[in-house]
């Protein structure tokens, strides 16, 4: 990977020398244009040729993006390789992925290209369940492609994106490298690039940075043969804990409720329901401590003594994910806080407790005791 920082209207150089034969006709990389200065675009062409009047990559101003290109390669008394101008300013990355051969290469059946139905080998909406941050999905390629190819030409999508991330296409159980095939800016994305990409045989692997749906369409592949693998599937590591806001939801008392963090007081006075603060966030795997308002005349969890063993908790946080929550244990407390927080523990694993104002005999209410209604983990589900 080369990084370059480049004003508006330059020229940046990417010296290929060392990394292709001296006689190589053309590269295959992604070039991408990070946090670009004004409205622009991109052209890479031959080294030491004039500019054409063409552009590899248009981004707007602030945008992060990515493409791939294959460009002739020339060289000058300074170096081997491509030229990139730069009509937005701001960081440029030219990542190599490949090159095309010279006279060196020498005649063979290798590298030759074979296009293919366009084919959809991943899609992670089919499973709902979005790559998270660090997360990896794989997936294998039919015959004859996974004995027969060094590569595959492809598109990479990625869409529900969750934050800003990049995405690395790479052979399946090898080493990845700090490269990139696509970036995303925002929540929300729905983003497409061209890629040529390593396959092993085990077969591509996609590295994401964030999160998002990620899709995989093959188009071709070339002559060859793949990379052996060389180390186990990658593990990907589970989501973090869900940001809030929540939505918090009880079904049995036909509750739908808003969760935020701030004051407690002013947060249940002002009619939503309070996360309790250093208590744990929905997939953290600890225990979460709801608090709201319980009156004898109303209040968003004024029946909560009628729940039922099994009844369900569901919170949805806001990037799109839902957990369900099943009450599993009902305590009174004193109103003390250590005394609170020593009874939304009791149970162990992972839990939410809803935690009010009562009476000892359970009803509304008292503002010397505590309800808590605690509910165990079941399951959770990427509804984005």
């Amino acid at each position: 990977m080369t990084r370059l920082l480049a004003t508006r209207r330059s020229i940046s150089r990417v010296n290929l020398n060392g990394l292709v034969p001296g006689d190589a006709t053309a590269v295959v990389g992604t070039l991408t244009a990070v946090t670009a200065s004004t409205s622009g675009y991109v052209t890479a062409h031959p080294r030491a040729s004039g500019v054409p009047d063409t552009s590899n990559l248009n981004v707007g101003a602030g945008e992060t993006r990515a493409v791939g290109v294959i460009t002739r390669l020339g060289s000058d008394g300074s170096g081997f390789g491509v030229d990139l101008f730069n009509f937005c300013g701001g960081h440029l990355l030219f990542d190599v992925v490949g090159y095309m051969t010279g006279p060196s290469g020498g005649r063979s059946s290798d590298g030759l290209f074979v296009p293919i139905t366009p084919t959809r080998m991943l899609d992670s909406r089919r499973d709902k369940m979005r790559s998270w941050h660090g997360g990896t999905k794989q997936f294998s390629l039919p015959a004859p492609i996974n004995t027969r190819a060094p590569a595959v030409a492809m598109n990479l999508t990625v869409g529900s994106t969750v934050d800003a991330g990049f995405f690395t296409l790479y052979a399946a159980q090898n080493s990845r490298r700090e490269v990139s095939n696509l970036n995303v800016t925002a929540s929300g994305q729905t983003v497409a690039n061209h890629a040529i990409c390593r396959i092993s045989n085990a077969g591509v692997a996609c590295f994401s940075s964030g999160a998002a749906h990620i899709i995989c369409d093959v188009m071709g592949w070339y002559t060859g043969r793949p990379a052996t693998a060389t180390v186990g599937p990658a593990v990907s590591p589970s989501p973090p804990g869900g940001p809030i806001p929540w939505i918090v939801e009880i079904p049995r008392l036909g509750l739908s409720h808003w969760v935020v963090n701030g004051d407690a007081k002013q947060t249940v006075d002002s009619g939503k329901t309070w996360h309790w603060a250093g208590t744990g966030l929905v997939g953290q795997g600890g225990n979460g401590v709801l608090f709201g308002h319980r009156t004898e005349y109303g209040g968003p969890y004024r029946n909560q003594h009628l729940l039922k063993g099994g009844d369900e908790l569901i919170i949805s946080t806001s990037d799109q994910r839902r957990y369900t929550y099943r009450k599993v244990g009902e305590f009174i407390t004193s109103k003390n806080a250590n005394d609170i927080l020593g009874a939304t523990r009791r149970i162990g694993g992972e839990t939410g407790s809803l935690v009010t104002c009562s009476k000892t005999n359970r009803l509304p209410t008292s503002l010397e005791h505590r309800l808590i209604t605690t509910f165990s983990f079941v399951r959770w589900d990427d509804v984005g």
